[in-house]
């Protein structure tokens, strides 16, 4: 019996072509075409212990999800986006009442209104706030405040709606 040569002595040419097994059906590792990087997809039920770092896109589909409260020995979170807008107006000459610096507040997670009386007379302001731009839909959201001449105060709402505004 001759003594054939079983491997290839070529380093250049060796390959290798590895398997898993799918069921009972041996199945190429399918790679990324780009990075060369496995490639893995898993159907059915997934115990994760300890860190999962993921690369690019990654999509969780969950049913029962274990919502736990954070603490601060063990989570942080990052708020993005946190933006500061400003507006103003000035009304001058004002008998009676009415309302004023009607804003669309409904993307806002908090928002207050800086009152400068600028006159001598007292002058009474509140919040009021509405789902819709219609007057009647205003109801109050803060209590009155009597702001003396010269005076400024801060007015933060209590309640959220779509628009909000001051009320004199």
């Amino acid at each position: 019996m001759p003594n054939n040569i079983v491997f290839n002595p070529v380093a250049e040419q060796l390959k290798t072509l590895i398997h898993g097994m799918q069921g009972t059906t041996p199945t190429p590792l399918l790679l990324d075409s780009t990075t060369g990087k496995l490639l893995s997809t898993v159907d059915g039920s997934v115990t994760v212990a300890g860190t999962v770092t993921a690369q690019g896109t990654l999509t969780v589909t969950a049913s029962n999800l274990d919502i736990r409260p954070l603490t601060a020995s063990t989570d942080s979170f990052t708020l993005g986006s946190r933006t500061f807008l400003e507006d103003s107006t000035n009304i001058a000459g004002v008998t009676g009442t009415g309302a004023v610096l009607m804003e669309n507040t409904g993307d806002k997670s908090m928002y207050s209104y800086y009152i400068a009386n600028t006159g001598t007379n007292t002058i009474t302001v509140k919040l009021q706030i509405s789902p819709t731009t219609t007057a009647t839909y205003f109801v109050d959201d803060t209590t009155s405040i009597n702001l003396a001449g010269g005076s400024i105060t801060v007015l933060t709402a209590v309640k959220f709606l779509q628009y909000t505004r001051s009320k004199g």
